[in-house]
C-alpha cells in the first residue's frame, strides 16, 4: 500500500498479512475509539473501498455530514480522510467480507 495523504499517522504499509508482516494501519486522533470515544457519545467511521484504494473517515457524534445522514453519501465532499491508501502493488481483491470486531 502507499499512503497518499490521510490525516492519521501511518504505522504500516505492508498489506500482506502473515507472521512476519505488520499489516497496514493508521493511528487516528484521540477520541476515535475506546473510553474517550464512548465518553464523547461515539461517532461514525465510514469506509470507501474501491480498486483505486481505501479511504476511511471519522466523524465525531454531531459532526456527521448531512449527505451521509440523508442516505446519499458523497465522500468527495467529506474532506481529508483519516486513512488514504492507494494499492501500489497490493491486490485490492483481498479486502472482502469485512467485519467489525470489538
Amino acid at each position: 500500500m502507499q499512503d497518499v495523504g490521510g490525516s492519521g499517522k501511518t504505522r504500516g504499509l505492508d498489506c500482506m498479512w502473515g507472521p512476519n508482516s505488520p499489516g497496514c494501519g493508521v493511528d487516528a486522533q484521540d477520541g476515535t475509539f475506546g473510553e474517550t470515544f464512548n465518553a464523547a457519545g461515539g461517532g461514525i467511521w465510514a469506509t470507501q473501498l474501491e480498486s483505486e484504494g481505501i479511504k476511511i473517515w471519522f466523524f465525531p457524534r454531531g459532526s456527521e455530514p448531512a449527505d451521509y445522514l440523508s442516505g446519499n453519501p458523497d465522500p468527495g465532499t467529506w474532506g481529508q480522510p483519516v486513512m488514504n491508501f492507494a494499492p501500489d502493488n497490493c491486490d485490492m481483491a483481498m479486502f472482502q467480507k469485512m467485519k467489525i470486531v470489538s
